[in-house]
């Protein structure tokens, strides 16, 4: 599963996520090894991520085919389930994952400062007018990979929202960000985007 993360498509890639969610509340135990290379591949789709966003999400963007696979290290699908999966290795294997949070978190919070070029500038443009933008931009082409994308940012929300519960209050100032980051996302979420604005339901 670990390799067609890496290799596959992004539909098979949450295929894996949701298999590894099955096993992991199922046996309760997380080997360091492989936690280490989900990490490692975490890190590098969060990376890609942010490539994908200016390609994709920008006013000059070409259109791509809303049927096409995207690869699963360059998915948001993919990274909203992996995000989403924190939460679960934190339940069940806390002493592992504490470990890695020095390292996680600071990503987590990068990748929530990725912002689409196009719905950037429509809502700069719309403040300068004194005015508050809503809904996603009509310079978009991409919607479903727009939509994607906000999906994705909600869910890392709230996987961190459980991860810095509790932790010291060192990460106080991260709680800060999550909550403009969501007020952000309540902004930007597509008005017919209905699994977008349930998440954001549960998000609140």
């Amino acid at each position: 599963m670990l390799y067609l993360l890496r290799h596959d498509n992004e539909e098979i890639g949450v295929t894996c996520c949701k298999t590894f969610a099955d096993l992991t509340r199922g046996m309760r135990t997380l080997n360091e090894e492989v936690f280490a290379e989900y990490m490692s591949i975490l890190l590098t789709l969060h990376d890609n991520l942010k490539q994908l966003t200016v390609e994709a999400l920008s006013e000059e963007s070409p259109e791509l085919d809303p049927n096409t696979s995207l690869p699963a290290i360059r998915s948001f699908k993919v990274a909203t389930e992996m995000d989403f999966l924190l939460v679960p290795f934190l339940q069940f294997n806390r002493s592992l994952v504490v470990t890695h949070l020095p390292t996680i978190i600071p990503r987590l919070l990068e990748f929530l400062e990725v912002q689409s070029p196009a719905q950037l500038k429509a809502r700069e443009d719309s403040e300068a007018m004194g005015e508050i933008w809503a809904g996603m931009a009509p310079t978009i082409k991409n919607a479903q990979i727009y939509t994607d994308y906000v999906v994705a940012q909600l869910k890392c929300t709230s996987s961190l929202v459980f991860i810095v519960r509790g932790l010291p209050e060192q990460y106080d100032a991260e709680g800060e960000k999550l909550v403009l980051t969501m007020l952000r996302l309540f902004q930007d979420c597509p008005a017919l985007a209905i699994t977008a604005r349930k998440v954001n339901s549960y998000s609140k």
